[in-house]
């Protein structure tokens, strides 16, 4: 919830509201070798939140650039291009699976692109 508001100003009856909607893991990569720079696992905790129509987000600590509507058919280009946050980019599709956005009948890698953003990314780190 405290994300929910320092990120796009959710007020705290709306944000409890916010449910569940499980995990999903990346790597993502830095460039340059040492310190910053290699590949990275990730996994981020995914919620849902149905806002009203007429709730405008604003960025409370300055980690996001902006927020902007747009239509649910423009959202595969947008994610592809350069200008959106790599790490977010598996919480989207997630969130277009499990909506039906992205059907298994349009994506001739449905299965492995499913399998690949839940994959728990920590079993990278098995040694045993």
């Amino acid at each position: 919830m405290q994300e929910a508001w320092e990120e796009a100003n959710v007020p705290s009856e709306l944000s409890d509201k916010l449910r569940s909607a499980g995990s999903v893991s990346c790597l993502h990569g830095y460039p340059g070798g040492g310190v910053g720079g290699g590949i990275y696992p990730g996994t981020e905790y995914v919620f849902d939140l149905e806002l009203p129509e007429n709730f405008t987000p604003s960025n409370n600590d300055g980690e996001v650039a902006e927020w902007r509507l747009v239509p649910v058919a423009d959202i595969p280009d947008l994610i592809c291009g350069d200008k959106f946050k790599t790490t977010s980019v598996s919480v989207i599709l997630d969130w277009l699976v499990r909506n039906t956005i992205v059907p298994p009948e349009n994506c001739d890698n449905f299965a492995e692109m499913v399998e690949l953003i839940h994959l728990p990314v920590h079993l990278l780190y098995n040694t045993k």
